[in-house]
């Protein structure tokens, strides 16, 4: 009985073993399978996509940020972790967040943000003016949707990438 109770408690912890493993491992050996070679980028991803990505039901419909004021949209450190497309600060318009890419060739009509890249913007807050300079990465704040600047490093916390052969995008 004693032999039956030990078997059970090993099989059964193999068993949660495996269960957790195999998922961990998943992505790793698709990989491998298919000779991919995955990257990291810091990407602009629209909100409702963003939303829509995660399960959010009428992602098109979330309003994930508003201000009174436009200056608030541009200036970076109001409006941190995100970017938009319009300079005259019209709107937010999405999210910069780090992606795994599996397949590079994904990204031939995005565009890529360099280290080359640099603008200034300029905004009254409290009635100071203030202009600051964005570079590399930070350049994705007034930038357009999708546009991407490669990662040296694997983020802490990302999202993977999925591309629809089909459509595309």
């Amino acid at each position: 009985m004693r032999l039956k109770k030990v078997f059970a408690g090993a099989l059964a912890a193999a068993m949660l073993v495996c269960a957790v493993a195999v998922p961990a491992f998943a992505a790793e050996e698709v990989e491998q399978e298919n000779c991919l070679t995955s990257s990291y980028v810091q990407m602009n991803i629209p909100y409702a996509d963003f939303y829509k990505a995660a399960g959010v039901d009428n992602a098109s419909e979330i309003d994930a940020v508003t201000s009174a004021t436009k200056n608030k949209t541009r200036a970076g450190n109001l409006a941190a972790g995100s970017y938009h497309v319009n300079a005259d600060g019209t709107d937010i318009t999405g999210v910069s967040f780090p992606v795994k890419v599996l397949t590079p060739w994904a990204l031939k009509n995005a565009k890529q943000v360099t280290d080359a890249d640099s603008y200034d913007i300029t905004v009254t807050l409290k009635g100071k003016e203030s202009t600051t300079t964005y570079t590399g990465a930070d350049a994705l704040f007034e930038n357009e949707s999708y546009a991407y600047y490669k990662l040296s490093e694997t983020p802490a916390y990302y999202i993977t990438a999925s591309y629809n052969l089909l459509s595309g995008k």
